[in-house]
């Protein structure tokens, strides 16, 4: 007599509903972020104006209608023309900031707010000396080309650096049909790439400093633009500061995040 063993599968689909989930948050104050850059370079300086708004709406709104204003220990008051909305921008025949003096900044919005920074020198920065890179594989670290400039600290202690990069890759095509005839290029900023240095190590030598990790991509060319900056202390501790944020993984690890003054 043959006996069977009857198997029996149930097969159990799961499934589940996804909702959006949008906690009740309390309205934020809707700060100003003025964001500004003066060097001794007879250029138009700019200051962008944005308002911060509440979570579930626009990141940031351009302040426009604001009175900007810069001045120096002199008693001398440049002022901003209001080119676009929320950009504000000095006239370089009337105004180019001179090393050794010291500079404020001030805003005053059509709403009656007032902001004034504090009182920042014009620091005198060295020259960039030289720039190398070096190829390194995947057994150092990230794959890529590393660059590296050559400067000499200037003698005094309690020097700060900072150091601004843009990258140009080649654009296989000037327009949308034509390829290109010659070099062509397109701009890829990196805002996270924030590099600071001060000279508490290597006061007065010569300083090697790494200041970008190109990714190794193609053999096409590349054009990179380094602009070194000397900055007074408070302005390398907030640059410092908002680079220990903006690398932030999500780790336990992580600074806790903080307001950068």
């Amino acid at each position: 007599m043959k006996k069977y063993i009857i198997i029996h599968c149930v097969l159990f689909i799961l499934a589940s509903c996804v909702d959006k989930y949008k906690p009740d948050l309390s309205p934020a104050s809707e700060n100003i972020v003025v964001e500004g850059l003066i060097t001794n370079v007879a250029e138009p300086y700019t200051v962008k104006l944005t308002r911060l708004k509440n979570v579930y709406e626009s990141f940031s709104d351009s302040l426009s209608g604001a009175l900007v204003t810069v001045s120096d220990n002199d008693g001398k008051t440049y002022l901003f023309q209001e080119k676009t909305q929320g950009i504000y921008q000095s006239d370089p025949n009337v105004f180019t900031a001179l090393v050794g003096k010291k500079y404020t900044l001030k805003v005053d919005t059509k709403e009656g707010q007032k902001l004034q920074s504090s009182e920042e020198l014009m620091m005198d920065s060295q020259k960039i000396e030289s720039v190398n890179n070096v190829y390194k594989d995947a057994s150092s670290g990230n794959r890529g080309f590393y660059v590296y400039i050559h400067f000499k600290d200037l003698p005094e202690e309690g020097n700060y650096y900072r150091w601004e990069t843009t990258y140009y890759p080649t654009k296989p095509r000037c327009g949308d049909i034509n390829p290109c005839c010659g070099d062509c290029w397109y701009v890829r900023r990196t805002p996270e790439n924030i590099v600071v240095s001060s000279d508490e190590n290597y006061n007065n030598k010569l300083v090697e400093s790494q200041i970008y990790i190109l990714a190794y991509e193609s053999r096409s060319k590349v054009f990179i633009n380094i602009v070194q900056y000397s900055t007074t202390a408070s302005t390398y501790t907030f640059w410092k500061e908002l680079r220990k944020q903006i690398s932030n993984v999500g780790s336990i690890f992580d600074p806790t995040p903080a307001s950068i003054a």
